[in-house]
């Protein structure tokens, strides 16, 4: 009797552990410098899912394993919280307005499963009169990943690859590429990035000022 007792006991403990197991699902169970991750997930989420912490923190799964889920942070409002309760969102948009030594153009991307990848979609005219329209996408690698740094510019930092292929609007109708890198930070929701584009054969500097949403 007392043997069947003591195996009650341990399945009333184990449903019990189950339990606070379950209510405590979609929290971030541990900060490690510069990388988010988390063990709490009742069923673990996709690589590409967003979410939005207590503080209003936007963070990206980029890396799932069989115990634990790894985080980026897109945009850092607040410092992150040890068991900040975190809330699925959906993916994040981008609108950027781009001025180089070439023309000015507006950008839209959102984030994807492919997470780092972003689809992107550009419009805008060189300073001749010349206007085009791209297709293409962006992908992100954050600072923190290969620095450990307290310093703002790399915690919230991103290096950001793009390219995009498309097509000029006055004739006689040319094909083009609009492609390059940029480093990019971020202020709340606001961004900025500063780097180089290949337009048309030509390579110009540009800065671009964004808001993500």
């Amino acid at each position: 009797m007392g043997f069947l007792k003591g195996k009650k006991t341990l399945i009333l403990a184990l449903l019990l552990l189950v339990c606070t197991f379950v209510l405590s699902a979609e929290n971030i169970d541990y900060v490690y410098k510069s990388n988010l991750s988390s063990i709490d997930f009742t069923q673990k989420p996709r690589i590409g899912s967003v979410y939005k912490d207590e503080n209003g923190n936007i963070i990206v799964v980029y890396k799932t394993t069989k115990e634990v889920v790894l985080f980026d942070k897109l945009i850092s409002v607040a410092p992150y919280e040890n068991k900040s309760t975190i809330k699925k969102r959906g993916p994040l948009s981008s609108i950027k307005a781009y001025a180089s030594l070439e023309g000015a153009f507006l950008s839209y991307s959102i984030t994807t499963p492919l997470y780092p990848l972003s689809f992107m979609a550009v419009g805008g005219s060189t300073y001749q009169g010349k206007a085009y329209a791209f297709l293409g996408a962006s992908f992100n690698v954050p600072l923190a990943r290969l620095w450990d740094n307290n310093f703002t510019l790399i915690e919230n930092g991103k290096i950001t690859g793009f390219g995009a292929l498309g097509a000029s609007f006055k004739s006689p109708v040319t094909f083009a590429s609009f492609t390059g890198f940029s480093y990019k930070h971020n202020i709340h929701s606001f961004s900025w990035e500063i780097g180089a584009l290949y337009l048309d054969g030509n390579i110009s500097p540009f800065v671009a000022l964004g808001v993500d949403f």
